[in-house]
């Protein structure tokens, strides 16, 4: 278990972590780290498309290239929000449409941590191809080989997903 600066010590080493949210727990690593990225990319069975965290909206709407209501964001319930994406996201989390899919992360240790990067915190669920999402320590340490920041996670489902522009239900 990691504390939040041994976590971004990792992240910023091009470390993959584990760390709770709001939801269920995730996996993830900096979108800078193009090593990082493919190994992640890799476990998952994916070419591209991953969800971004982020601790508030300010810091991140250069990732965004459409116009945004912050307070319409700010929403209590976990919502990931697909965007136009800007110039500076990596095409490898691009979906085909050239979206990017965000969310704003309200529990308290993937935020304190969020907070400590300069950059949003590339996110998927802790869980491998096909499988449902990892619910406690014990299994995701008989799963992975990637520390795990300290926390609990909120045990709910995933988020919702929402294209930002019209609004569509992608994941309810």
């Amino acid at each position: 278990m990691l504390n939040t600066e041994q976590a971004c010590d990792h992240l910023t080493q091009g470390g993959i972590l584990i760390y709770p949210t709001d939801t269920v727990y995730g996996l993830g690593c900096l979108p800078s780290n193009q090593e990082a990225l493919s190994r992640l990319l890799t476990l998952k069975k994916r070419k591209r498309q991953f969800i971004l965290i982020i601790e508030n909206w300010e810091s991140h709407l250069n990732w965004i290239d459409e116009p945004i209501s912050k307070k319409e964001l700010n929403s209590t319930a976990p919502t990931t929000w697909l965007f136009q994406a800007s110039k500076i996201v990596p095409r490898e989390l691009l979906s085909p449409s050239n979206e990017v899919a965000m969310r704003l992360v309200s529990h308290s240790p993937t935020k304190d941590l969020l907070s400590n990067l300069s950059e949003p915190l590339i996110s998927t669920s802790a869980n491998l191809p096909g499988r449902p999402p990892i619910k406690t320590h014990k299994e995701l340490l008989s799963t992975f080989d990637f520390p795990i920041l300290t926390g609990r996670c909120g045990d709910k489902s995933p988020s919702t997903i929402i294209r930002y522009r019209n609004r569509d239900l992608i994941r309810p």
